[in-house]
């Protein structure tokens, strides 16, 4: 469970990939000739993005346990309770959407410039990377899931706005 938090870089690296390869083989350009919404790109993107690495913190969390308790380790969760261990899980996955709302700001404005959105995603990424710790503790409270969950909205309004202006004000190719 102790490198769970780089699974945030592993998330980089799938919506990087999901969203340079609609460019890359004309989806996008195709989907923007036919539907004129760029918002709608970018909401469902994010949205994929964000329930895929949810889908992918939570098989880390099981395959954890389940490893765990194969080999026979103790759970001993100390200071921290079921409660605690509960409450940073859910603010793990309530930063998701933070980090994913910039992922796909960075993929839309390299387009199909792959390892472009992939070294930008990954220094932005390391920037936030020592925050995550701070914000999600194995000793949590509600505080830090009320924290997570206003942040993750805010990052990702703003950069969602921010991903439509890139799309608005550039070609697609």
């Amino acid at each position: 469970m102790c490198n769970i938090n780089m699974l945030y870089f592993f998330v980089a690296v799938c919506v990087c990939i999901f969203i340079a390869d609609d460019f890359r083989s004309g989806y996008a350009k195709n989907l923007f000739a036919v539907r004129a919404k760029k918002s709608d790109y970018v909401i469902s993107k994010t949205l994929v993005g964000i329930v895929s690495g949810v889908l992918i913190f939570l098989a880390f969390f099981v395959g954890a346990m389940v490893g765990g308790a194969i080999s026979g380790l103790p759970f001993d969760m100390g200071t921290a309770g079921v409660s605690g261990i509960v409450m940073c899980m859910v603010s793990k996955l309530l930063l998701v959407g933070a980090f994913v709302a910039i992922y796909v700001t960075l993929s839309v404005a390299a387009k199909q410039k792959l390892q472009i959105s992939l070294v930008g995603s990954l220094c932005i990424g390391m920037l936030f990377f020592m925050m995550v710790p701070m914000l999600t503790p194995l000793d949590s409270t509600i505080m830090n899931v009320v924290l997570c969950l206003v942040g993750s909205l805010l990052f990702s309004a703003g950069f969602g706005a921010i991903s439509n202006k890139v799309l608005g004000k550039t070609g697609l190719v």
